[in-house]
């Protein structure tokens, strides 16, 4: 078990280091740089998570730096960071899992988007929307950079107009 915690650390600080890295590029990350971070993600999502990281800020870290991942374009990467941010034991994620992926993909990206607005008008309150807000707006965010199928400017429209009928002044100035 001691071996298996400090491993865990060590894997854990070099994903960090990593994605610091990553963050930095920005968006002139490479192919080659996204896939290295999609590999470590699908690592981690394989190997069930961290199982005794027992530093609260080690554990805040990786989700903020997991988390921001799900603001580049590369719909792979995004759906990557959804399954590790998806594994907690958050009742509140578990139920809106599937469509948080079908968000992340570009096929039912505008099905997905027209039903989240219903999804938050009738059934997300409270703390499920508190944890869901944060993770939807860096999604939307993401797929507002991508550059590719032809309709961006259609899809930067679509992701504006969610915003401004889904999420309160307050609730916005609180993600930035």
């Amino acid at each position: 078990p001691k071996a298996l915690c400090e491993a865990d650390y060590l894997f854990s600080d070099l994903l960090i280091r990593v994605l610091i890295v990553f963050e930095e590029k920005g968006s002139g990350s490479t192919f080659a740089s996204r896939r290295i971070v999609t590999k470590f993600l699908e690592y981690l999502d394989s190997a069930g998570g961290f199982r005794c990281l027992s530093s609260e800020t080690h554990v805040l870290r990786l989700r903020t730096h997991i988390l921001n991942l799900l603001m580049d374009p590369s719909e792979q990467l995004q759906q990557a960071a959804l399954r590790c941010l998806t594994k907690s034991k958050a009742p509140e994620l578990q139920k809106l899992k599937e469509n948080l992926f079908r968000l992340a993909s570009e096929s039912t990206f505008r099905d997905e988007l027209t039903n989240f607005v219903e999804l938050l008008r009738s059934e997300v309150q409270g703390s499920t929307r508190e944890l869901l807000i944060p993770i939807l707006m860096r999604l939307l965010y993401g797929k507002t950079l991508v550059k590719s199928g032809g309709h961006q400017k259609s899809r930067r429209r679509a992701v504006l107009s969610f915003f401004e009928s889904s999420f309160s002044q307050e609730e916005i100035d609180e993600a930035l």
